[in-house]
């Protein structure tokens, strides 16, 4: 006969399906009556959330305008004066840190050493002292207004 024969014919059949399995069956019935009774969701876009297609500069960028410096704290001015023993005037000391040129011992070679605090030295006298500690006075400016005042009328005059 024909070679035609030999393979297996297949009829479209359309009352014949797979059979759904239960679980399938479940979750669409689940589907459906969620669907029914769910409000819609909307999805909320938080700027926490960023899409990933960025590229790695655009990633760096963004992270370049979160980390801004934290503003540092206003110094305050001393709260107590210290006094040297010897004038009675007030006694300064090196800021810790400052730099100070200076040769070093072994070598002979001058160069640039930081400067700890060191001992109190007198504002009068420059010798090193012992000093008292006391709350600063409070210093009382006096401005002289009829001064300025004749000052001022002096100078309209001339012009």
């Amino acid at each position: 006969m024909c070679a035609a024969s030999n393979t297996p014919m297949v009829q479209p059949s359309t009352s014949t399906t797979k059979p759904v399995p239960k679980w399938m069956k479940m979750k669409q019935q689940n589907r459906s009556s969620a669907e029914k009774n769910a409000k819609p969701i909307v999805k909320k876009s938080s700027s926490a959330q960023k899409p990933n297609d960025q590229s790695r500069n655009a990633k760096r960028a963004r992270w370049a305008k979160k980390a801004k410096p934290v503003a540092k704290p206003i110094r305050v001015g001393p709260t107590l004066e210290y006094i040297s023993a010897c004038c009675s005037v007030p006694a300064r000391k090196p800021k810790a840190g400052a730099k100070e040129t200076g040769k070093d011992a072994e070598t002979g070679k001058t160069k640039e050493m930081s400067k700890g605090l060191g001992k109190w030295t007198c504002g009068q006298c420059q010798k090193k002292c012992k000093v008292t500690p006391r709350k600063p006075e409070a210093k009382v400016v006096t401005i002289d207004m009829a001064a300025i005042e004749q000052k001022v009328v002096a100078e309209i005059a001339n012009e």
